[in-house]
């Protein structure tokens, strides 16, 4: 076992947010030390204070899950999306490079085109169709660029039991039967929806590669966001899928910017490193409901 001192000192950028507030809490359960940074706090766009941080903290890892995650508004304002998504990376590596430290920066599904079929692995070619996606991409080359040893973990249509986001919000409300629809749901994109917690139990144990590398981490299988509807109400034994769920395409949906049609990503790199194996997502899915209940 592991002795608590010897566990690495931990600043979370994105503290607050849904992934940010869930690796706060299952790192802390596990022993580390943890300090948290809300955007409120610390804007990783301004790199003086982010240096100023960092190297009053002396953290040895940094999880960067700050990021300007509005598709939409990211393809109205890309200075802004690439000023966080991209140049804030940056200011977070270099004063970690002065100090040592090592990060692990959550990245997104979305640096692809959606045009593969099957699940994409760490090794397939980027090639993004929106600003977000761009600007995401750009924040992975900063890394790879200055932090070499760090990790990239590109992750897809999280949820969880505390997220104010639209999965989290339609699991939470036909869960507890406070139903604020109908729910519009996509028919035609297909990922994998994935609760935080499947991500955030998995980080300790990157942390103990010393080389770093490039992750994707998912739940197994893929669906469309209708069929991730309908396990919502049949995992509640609800009935009335049809009542309050109204079937869209992309197309109209009428969303400014782009998406990808199929982004579901291939954990088995992960899975084959650290001989785990993620669960699918109608358990993980059938976990928080049971949270719930």
């Amino acid at each position: 076992m592991v002795e608590k001192n010897s566990l690495p000192k931990i600043l979370i950028l994105g503290g607050k947010g849904l992934l940010g507030s869930e690796m706060a809490r299952v790192l802390t359960a596990n022993g580390y030390a943890v300090k948290t940074a809300s955007h409120a706090e610390l804007d990783i766009t301004k790199g003086m204070e982010v240096a100023v941080w960092i190297e009053r903290l002396q953290p040895e890892i940094v999880i960067n899950c700050a990021a300007l995650s509005d598709v939409d508004f990211c393809e109205k304002n890309p200075d802004l999306a690439f000023k966080v998504n991209a140049e804030g990376v940056k200011n977070i590596c270099l004063p970690l490079q002065e100090i040592g430290g090592r990060l692990i920066h959550i990245s997104s599904d979305y640096v692809f085109d959606g045009k593969k079929k099957s699940p994409y692995v760490e090794t397939d070619l980027v090639s993004p169709v929106n600003i977000y996606g761009k600007s995401k991409l750009k924040g992975e080359e900063y890394v790879q660029k200055i932090l070499p040893q760090s990790f990239i973990v590109r992750v897809q249509w999280l949820y969880g039991a505390h997220g104010k986001n639209f999965a989290s919000q339609l699991v939470r409300t036909i869960t507890t039967g406070e139903v604020m629809g109908p729910y519009s749901l996509i028919l035609d994109r297909v990922g994998t929806p994935t609760p935080v917690g499947v991500i955030a139990n998995v980080v300790p144990r990157m942390m103990t590669l010393r080389e770093g590398g490039l992750f994707h981490l998912s739940a197994r299988g893929g669906c469309s966001w209708v069929e991730f509807g309908k396990a919502v109400f049949e995992i509640n034994s609800r009935k009335d899928f049809d009542r309050w769920v109204r079937a869209v395409t992309e197309i109209q949906n009428l969303r400014l910017a782009q998406r990808p049609p199929y982004s579901v990503l291939s954990s088995d790199f992960f899975e084959r490193t650290f001989q785990y194996e993620f669960s699918h997502w109608t358990e993980a899915l059938s976990n928080v409901i049971h949270y719930f209940k």
